[in-house]
């Protein structure tokens, strides 16, 4: 075979400078000499660790690399890389079982594929807000298998790092929650079921007080009475109950509407503590709302039960003979409601956990409600638009404020 003549070219020259080496070697001195062996087995000893080094470099990136694949392959939940428009780049051996298609055949595919058609605006808000925003985003949907079996994922995701716009991605983890929202439904049914079964006898009762206390000799009516005002006040605190299961089955499954307009605080609460008489001890509430304070914009009825609920909240935790105080202040395009009681307080360590579903504080001088108001008050206000803070003492009573849009001024 012909050498190139590249390479003919090249073994010429390398001749040539090997003999004009060793032209100018033949005159070196025995010392000189035996400096430049010195010098260049030194160099080859340095190529020799440098290789070494480079080899053990290469080993420890295989191992690194095989764990990595073991880690990402074999994960317990589905790990994508979807490119800018949705497309899935990148998945692990979990995302197999998850959507019941192969690996091989699932590269390509639009994820929006696998979501559930009820669930696409959810998804396509997501990833919108995830584009514009660049951080960390996280939601529950309604997925589909590739052999239509639904089932719930929590998906989590990040922009993954792009030189320009175009080569932007997606780093997404699945894992399936199918039976946690199993489980919700579940629960969800049952608070409708309690409501509904608590309901029906209670109006039944409610409808045959009058009727017996007329029932009731000329002698006995003067106490007939007094048993059943005090019926009547147990049936109010249990359609407060029943109220608020009610109003959990709606948050719990996203039916809840909220139908705002414009409301003056003043004359609201004003009208509002005289409807309360029979249930709330009004005459420990005070109300300072200053004059000028902007009207809100809420919904009536789910304002409402903020209120009760977090006025019946401090009245339950506080001792009968001390205020209870509602104020409001404007802060910025919001208005700033606070109720507070001077009551036992609540330790810092139950503090974060107020606003959970059945949640009780272990304190209080009454062992009233299931855990439900505060998780309600929590999600109505959110679902305003606005939060729902506290801060509390122990011994010295407890402030919950909340916050609600003012409404526009007009141009």
């Amino acid at each position: 075979m012909t050498e190139p003549t590249d390479n003919r070219s090249l073994r010429a020259r390398a001749e040539a400078r090997f003999h004009e080496e060793s032209a100018r070697e033949a005159h070196l001195s025995s010392e000189e000499s035996q400096r430049l062996i010195h010098e260049l087995r030194v160099h080859q000893i340095e190529l020799e660790l440098q290789n070494e080094e480079l080899h053990r470099a290469q080993q420890e990136l295989a191992i690194a690399h095989d764990r990595y694949l073991d880690l990402y392959d074999y994960a317990p939940v589905g790990y994508l890389t979807l490119s800018r428009d949705g497309r899935i780049l990148q998945a692990n051996l979990a995302c197999e079982r998850l959507f019941a298609i192969a690996r091989k055949a699932l590269l390509g595919h639009s994820f929006s594929h696998f979501v559930a058609r009820d669930a696409q605006d959810h998804y396509h808000l997501f990833l919108q807000h995830l584009q514009r925003t660049h951080a960390p985003q996280t939601v529950d949907l309604r997925m589909t298998r590739a052999d239509g079996t639904p089932f719930w994922a929590h998906l989590e995701a990040t922009v993954q790092a792009a030189v320009t716009k175009e080569d932007m991605a997606y780093r997404m983890t699945l894992t399936d929650v199918t039976v946690v929202h199993l489980l919700q439904e579940r629960e969800q049914r049952m608070l409708y079921t309690v409501a509904h079964d608590l309901r029906t006898p209670a109006t039944i009762i409610k409808g045959y007080l009058s009727f017996l206390l007329e029932l009731l000799p000329e002698e006995a009516a003067e106490q007939g009475r007094s048993i059943v005002e005090a019926e009547r006040r147990a049936l109010r605190r249990m359609d407060l109950i029943v109220n608020d299961l009610t109003e959990a089955t709606y948050l719990q499954s996203g039916q809840l509407v909220i139908e705002t307009e414009p409301v003056a605080l003043a004359p609201y609460l004003r009208d509002l503590l005289e409807q309360l008489a029979g249930v709330l001890e009004t005459a420990r509430i005070t109300v300072e709302i200053p004059t000028g304070l902007p009207a809100v914009l809420a919904d009536p009825a789910r304002l409402e039960r903020i209120f009760i609920n977090l006025l019946l909240n401090a009245q339950k935790y506080s001792a009968p003979d001390t205020p209870i105080h509602i104020s409001a202040h404007q802060q910025g395009t919001e208005v700033v409601v606070s109720v507070r009681d001077q009551g036992q307080g609540i330790p810092a360590e139950d503090q974060p956990h107020l606003f959970e579903l059945f949640y009780r504080a272990p304190t209080g001088r009454k062992a009233e409600g299931i855990g439900l108001g505060l998780y309600i008050t929590s999600k109505l206000v959110e679902a305003h638009g606005g939060q729902l803070r506290v801060e509390s003492e122990l011994g010295k009573g407890s402030t919950f404020s909340f916050t609600l849009p003012c409404k526009p001024r007009s141009k």
